[in-house]
């Protein structure tokens, strides 16, 4: 069954409204194939055809289809929507799940694959058509410190895509005070800008930013070691 066959008219103009910014033809991979699986340093389309349920991916710990192009909603959007569209019973979900966009849970707290993929995401320019791309730098910055070299590669090319970065000059092996001259150098950029509130974002007015919410969601990072084989 296609995943789009049970869509209500609410859904429709929902998949009219993405497929003016994304190539039709991408659409149903796009939710049915999503990037969950990493290899030569990006996330890569897992092949394995399903329809879109939260709770199998919460189950599973990998990013889902939805908030992988919605990179600015949550889990309880995401949630919400495969209730109403698909009659998908929605899973138990904490306070961040709920409040804070799915993206940043991953890039924050994920574990190291949860972490590459999420990076990859924000650089993605079909998320950033869907999600917009004027917010992410200050999130992506954190992972120039991550443990893993190949996520600071990879948070380093997705930064390069967002606006006023593409001439980012930082070394994934650089020197911790390196790495810290970079991260402020971002922030800077980041707030020559306005940009309004948005909860799910930790965004507040005046280009505030919930920095304790975003420390406390940093030190619940799974650092469990990981190997993924290429």
């Amino acid at each position: 069954m296609s995943v789009f066959s049970a869509m209500n008219n609410s859904s429709t103009q929902h998949l009219i409204r993405i497929t003016r910014r994304i190539q039709p033809d991408r659409i149903a991979t796009t939710a049915t194939c999503p990037h969950t699986a990493y290899g030569l340093l990006k996330a890569i389309r897992n092949h394995t055809i399903s329809i879109p349920d939260l709770k199998q991916d919460l189950a599973a710990k990998r990013p889902n289809a939805c908030n992988q192009c919605h990179l600015d909603k949550t889990l309880k959007w995401t949630a919400t929507h495969l209730s109403d569209w698909y009659s998908i019973d929605a899973p138990e979900l904490d306070a961040d799940q709920s409040e804070v966009a799915a993206s940043i849970l991953w890039l924050l707290k994920g574990d190291a694959a949860n972490r590459a993929l999420a990076a990859w995401t924000m650089g993605w320019s079909d998320a950033q058509a869907t999600s917009g791309n004027n917010w992410q730098s200050i999130y992506l910055a954190q992972l120039l410190n991550d443990p893993y070299l190949a996520i600071r590669l990879i948070a380093r090319r997705s930064l390069q895509t967002l606006p006023g970065l593409a001439e980012l000059k930082i070394t994934p092996l650089g020197s911790d005070a390196e790495r810290g001259d970079a991260i402020q150098s971002i922030i800077a950029t980041w707030d020559e800008d306005q940009h309004p509130s948005n909860p799910a974002l930790l965004l507040g007015p005046q280009n505030t930013v919930q920095t304790n919410r975003i420390e406390s969601i940093m030190k619940q990072r799974d650092d469990t070691p990981m190997t993924l084989t290429e």
